[in-house]
Protein backbone atom coordinates (compact mmCIF):
# COMPACT_ATOMS: atom_id res chain seq x y z
CA UNK A 1 0.00 0.00 0.00
CA UNK A 2 1.65 3.08 -0.93
CA UNK A 3 -0.78 5.63 1.10
CA UNK A 4 -3.58 6.60 -1.07
CA UNK A 5 -5.46 3.41 -1.32
CA UNK A 6 -8.07 2.88 0.76
CA UNK A 7 -9.20 -0.45 1.98
CA UNK A 8 -13.11 -1.54 2.69
CA UNK A 9 -14.32 -3.89 4.73
CA UNK A 10 -17.75 -5.35 4.23
CA UNK A 11 -19.59 -4.49 8.11
CA UNK A 12 -22.46 -6.91 8.91
CA UNK A 13 -25.57 -5.66 10.72
CA UNK A 14 -27.68 -7.81 13.02
CA UNK A 15 -26.41 -10.83 11.65
CA UNK A 16 -26.08 -10.64 7.85
CA UNK A 17 -30.10 -10.20 8.19
CA UNK A 18 -31.73 -7.18 6.25
CA UNK A 19 -34.50 -4.76 6.63
CA UNK A 20 -38.08 -4.27 4.83
CA UNK A 21 -37.23 -1.11 3.08
CA UNK A 22 -40.48 1.11 2.01
CA UNK A 23 -41.18 0.48 -1.56
CA UNK A 24 -41.53 -3.56 -0.95
CA UNK A 25 -43.93 -1.84 1.66
CA UNK A 26 -46.17 0.31 -0.44
CA UNK A 27 -46.20 -3.02 -3.15
CA UNK A 28 -47.17 -5.31 -0.56
CA UNK A 29 -50.26 -2.52 0.48
CA UNK A 30 -51.22 -1.78 -3.29
CA UNK A 31 -51.51 -5.46 -4.03
CA UNK A 32 -54.11 -5.67 -1.09
CA UNK A 33 -56.01 -2.74 -1.88
CA UNK A 34 -56.62 -3.89 -5.46
CA UNK A 35 -57.58 -7.31 -4.02
CA UNK A 36 -59.82 -6.09 -1.62
CA UNK A 37 -61.42 -3.66 -4.02
CA UNK A 38 -61.99 -6.76 -6.51
CA UNK A 39 -63.30 -9.05 -4.22
CA UNK A 40 -65.11 -6.71 -1.30
CA UNK A 41 -68.11 -5.96 -4.10
CA UNK A 42 -68.69 -9.98 -5.15
CA UNK A 43 -68.66 -10.48 -1.22
CA UNK A 44 -71.23 -7.81 -0.82
CA UNK A 45 -73.39 -9.01 -3.51
CA UNK A 46 -73.11 -12.24 -1.91
CA UNK A 47 -74.29 -11.31 0.84
CA UNK A 48 -77.07 -9.37 -0.25
CA UNK A 49 -78.30 -12.36 -2.48
CA UNK A 50 -78.78 -14.49 0.82
CA UNK A 51 -80.39 -11.81 2.25
CA UNK A 52 -83.13 -11.48 0.02
CA UNK A 53 -82.92 -15.29 -0.68
CA UNK A 54 -83.66 -15.78 3.32
CA UNK A 55 -86.82 -12.97 3.27
CA UNK A 56 -88.51 -14.61 0.00
CA UNK A 57 -88.01 -18.16 2.47
CA UNK A 58 -90.04 -16.72 4.93
CA UNK A 59 -92.35 -15.19 2.63
CA UNK A 60 -93.17 -18.36 0.94
CA UNK A 61 -93.80 -20.11 4.49
CA UNK A 62 -96.45 -17.10 4.79
CA UNK A 63 -97.78 -17.97 1.58
CA UNK A 64 -98.17 -21.51 2.04
CA UNK A 65 -99.69 -21.34 6.15
CA UNK A 66 -101.71 -18.45 4.71
CA UNK A 67 -103.20 -20.57 2.17
CA UNK A 68 -103.70 -23.28 4.14
CA UNK A 69 -105.49 -21.50 6.66
CA UNK A 70 -107.67 -19.62 3.95
CA UNK A 71 -108.46 -23.48 2.54
CA UNK A 72 -109.54 -25.01 5.59
CA UNK A 73 -111.93 -22.31 6.63
CA UNK A 74 -113.37 -22.11 3.20
CA UNK A 75 -113.87 -25.55 2.68
CA UNK A 76 -115.23 -25.79 6.81
CA UNK A 77 -117.61 -22.93 5.80
CA UNK A 78 -118.92 -24.45 2.75
CA UNK A 79 -119.56 -27.71 4.31
CA UNK A 80 -121.78 -25.99 7.06
CA UNK A 81 -119.15 -27.39 9.78
CA UNK A 82 -120.12 -25.20 12.46
CA UNK A 83 -118.51 -27.23 15.22
CA UNK A 84 -114.88 -25.47 17.01
CA UNK A 85 -113.77 -24.38 14.22
CA UNK A 86 -112.68 -21.54 12.78
CA UNK A 87 -114.84 -19.16 10.37
CA UNK A 88 -113.60 -16.73 7.38
CA UNK A 89 -114.84 -14.02 10.10
CA UNK A 90 -112.93 -15.18 12.80
CA UNK A 91 -109.59 -14.89 10.69
CA UNK A 92 -110.00 -12.13 8.84
CA UNK A 93 -111.63 -8.19 8.46
CA UNK A 94 -113.17 -6.86 4.83
CA UNK A 95 -115.81 -5.27 3.23
CA UNK A 96 -118.42 -7.72 2.05
CA UNK A 97 -119.49 -5.96 -0.62
CA UNK A 98 -115.28 -5.60 -1.47
CA UNK A 99 -113.14 -8.98 -0.55
CA UNK A 100 -109.95 -7.89 -2.49
CA UNK A 101 -108.79 -5.90 0.12
CA UNK A 102 -108.32 -8.33 3.33
CA UNK A 103 -106.76 -8.26 6.88
CA UNK A 104 -105.74 -10.66 9.36
CA UNK A 105 -106.80 -11.39 12.94
CA UNK A 106 -104.87 -12.20 15.62
CA UNK A 107 -106.12 -15.41 15.30
CA UNK A 108 -105.30 -16.26 11.92
CA UNK A 109 -101.67 -15.26 13.04
CA UNK A 110 -101.83 -17.81 15.42
CA UNK A 111 -103.50 -20.46 13.17
CA UNK A 112 -100.64 -19.59 11.12
CA UNK A 113 -98.06 -19.61 13.47
CA UNK A 114 -99.16 -23.28 14.45
CA UNK A 115 -98.89 -24.84 10.99
CA UNK A 116 -95.90 -23.64 10.24
CA UNK A 117 -94.09 -23.82 13.69
CA UNK A 118 -92.30 -20.30 13.48
CA UNK A 119 -93.90 -16.78 14.37
CA UNK A 120 -94.71 -14.44 11.83
CA UNK A 121 -94.03 -10.65 10.72
CA UNK A 122 -97.55 -8.54 9.21
CA UNK A 123 -99.08 -9.30 6.49
CA UNK A 124 -101.01 -6.67 4.67
CA UNK A 125 -102.77 -5.63 1.25
CA UNK A 126 -104.45 -9.99 0.71
CA UNK A 127 -105.90 -10.07 -2.88
CA UNK A 128 -108.04 -12.97 -3.43
CA UNK A 129 -108.88 -14.82 -6.67
CA UNK A 130 -112.12 -17.21 -6.25
CA UNK A 131 -112.59 -16.31 -3.12
CA UNK A 132 -109.99 -18.69 -1.87
CA UNK A 133 -107.05 -18.16 -4.08
CA UNK A 134 -104.18 -15.76 -3.02
CA UNK A 135 -103.33 -13.37 -6.17
CA UNK A 136 -101.25 -11.07 -3.96
CA UNK A 137 -99.98 -9.58 -0.70
CA UNK A 138 -97.34 -7.80 0.45
CA UNK A 139 -95.70 -9.07 3.78
CA UNK A 140 -93.33 -7.70 6.42
CA UNK A 141 -90.77 -9.83 7.62
CA UNK A 142 -89.75 -10.48 11.21
CA UNK A 143 -86.22 -8.93 10.28
CA UNK A 144 -88.16 -5.55 8.63
CA UNK A 145 -87.76 -6.08 5.27
CA UNK A 146 -90.59 -5.86 2.59
CA UNK A 147 -92.15 -8.43 0.36
CA UNK A 148 -94.58 -8.80 -1.98
CA UNK A 149 -96.11 -11.33 -3.24
CA UNK A 150 -98.13 -11.52 -6.75
CA UNK A 151 -99.36 -14.53 -8.73
CA UNK A 152 -96.53 -16.70 -7.86
CA UNK A 153 -93.34 -14.72 -7.73
CA UNK A 154 -91.89 -13.21 -5.22
CA UNK A 155 -90.29 -9.25 -5.27
CA UNK A 156 -88.16 -7.71 -2.07
CA UNK A 157 -89.13 -4.23 -2.31
CA UNK A 158 -86.58 -3.29 0.75
CA UNK A 159 -84.39 -5.44 2.32
CA UNK A 160 -82.88 -4.66 5.95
Amino acid sequence: MDGHEIEFKEVEIDGGKRGIILVEIIVVMVVVALTAAILLPKIYGTVQLAKENAEITETQTVTLALQAVLTMTYGKANIGDKGDHLSFADLTYFDKDDISNIKLTERAYKEMSELAGVGFGDVENIVLENKITLKSFRYYTRSGSTVDYHNGEYFVVELY
